[in-house]
């Protein structure tokens, strides 16, 4: 709701202090979205995630509304920007189409952002790929954040209003607000290396002779 009525524009420090006097009018208009009672927010659990709410969004306002101040130009291009049919080849004959959405595209004097926003603490945003581990490295699942910031650049780069423009992904952690974003950094490898790990991983996924395994974490109190 907050960001959605500055799309297309390259933000000024009114654009961004307005949204901050309004929060908490806008997580009404959220919560009427969801057909939820807003009675239902005025006290126990609800009314602390109403509050969690409201102190994430004024941090990430905050945050964008200094970046302003200090000179930089932000633009924000896009809310929840839809994409499919975006084609990634396994080989001559085989391939699979991603599909999803991406949380915020902005351009930050320049730059292509990718922005995920996520609940979770940031984890693994290092990446290092060679040629010993480049099959199985998005194979651990303590990646799988830096494996979607990858898909998401390999989608961005493919989508024709984005050729050519640098690229930056990176996730913005409601946990940890005040940080702002969070870029996916290669000390070994790049895009390319990465795509080969996910390919390999999809391989497996789409492999009849491998069963799935469900892991079961054991935890002691």
């Amino acid at each position: 709701v907050v960001y959605e009525v500055l799309k297309g524009k390259v933000l000024n420090e009114n654009d961004l202090k307005d949204p901050i006097k309004e929060i908490d009018k806008d997580i009404d208009i959220a919560i009427d979205k969801l057909k939820h009672q807003p009675e239902f927010y005025e006290k126990g659990m609800n009314f602390i995630h109403k509050a969690i709410a409201k102190k994430v969004i004024e941090s990430i306002l905050n945050y964008d509304l200094d970046l302003v101040k200090d000179g930089n130009k932000l633009e924000i291009l896009d809310i929840e920007k839809r994409f499919e049919n975006v084609d990634f080849y396994l080989d001559a004959s085989q391939k699979i189409s991603f599909f999803g959405f991406i949380d915020r595209i902005d351009r930050l004097n320049g730059t292509l952002r990718i922005i995920d926003y996520k609940t979770a603490k940031i984890k693994n945003l290092l990446v290092k790929i060679d040629q010993d581990n480049v099959d199985e490295y998005f194979h651990n699942s303590d990646r799988k954040q830096a494996l979607q910031l990858c898909i998401y650049q390999y989608v961005v780069q493919n989508l024709p209003e984005f050729w050519g423009l640098p690229i930056e992904t990176g996730i913005w952690s409601f946990a940890e607000a005040k940080k702002g974003v969070v870029s996916l950094q290669f000390e070994k490898g790049d895009i390319d290396d990465a795509m080969k790990s996910i390919k390999s991983l999809i391989e497996e996924i789409l492999n009849p002779d491998i069963n799935f395994i469900e892991e079961i974490k054991t935890y002691s109190i």
